[in-house]
C-alpha cells in the first residue's frame, strides 16, 4: 500500500468553478505545471496551464499560460509536462 503525503493544496490565483483545474498535472522537482482545460479566458473552454514553483514546502504560482491562437473549445492544458529549472 502506498501512502501519499500532502505537502500543499495548489489553487490558481484566478480560480473559478468549472475550470477543471488539476485535470492534468506534471511535477519535476520544484516545478509543477497544472492544466485547466475549461478555463474561459479566451473563449468557452479555451483552457490554460499554470506554472508553480516550490521553495521549501511553499508552492507559488509563477505564470498562467494560454495559447497565442486560443479559441473556444481548444481545451489548452489537456496534457502538460515540464522539464528543467527556473
Amino acid at each position: 500500500m502506498v501512502h501519499a503525503i500532502t505537502q500543499a493544496k495548489l489553487t490558481a490565483l484566478d480560480a473559478a468553478g468549472g475550470d477543471a483545474f488539476g485535470l492534468s498535472v506534471f511535477i519535476d522537482g520544484a516545478l509543477a505545471v497544472v492544466g485547466s482545460i475549461a478555463d474561459d479566458d479566451d473563449g468557452t473552454n479555451s483552457g490554460s496551464a499554470y506554472l508553480f514553483a516550490r521553495s521549501g514546502t511553499t508552492w507559488t504560482q509563477k505564470a498562467k499560460m494560454t495559447a497565442s491562437d486560443a479559441a473556444s473549445q481548444d481545451g489548452f492544458g489537456n496534457s502538460v509536462a515540464i522539464a528543467g529549472s527556473m
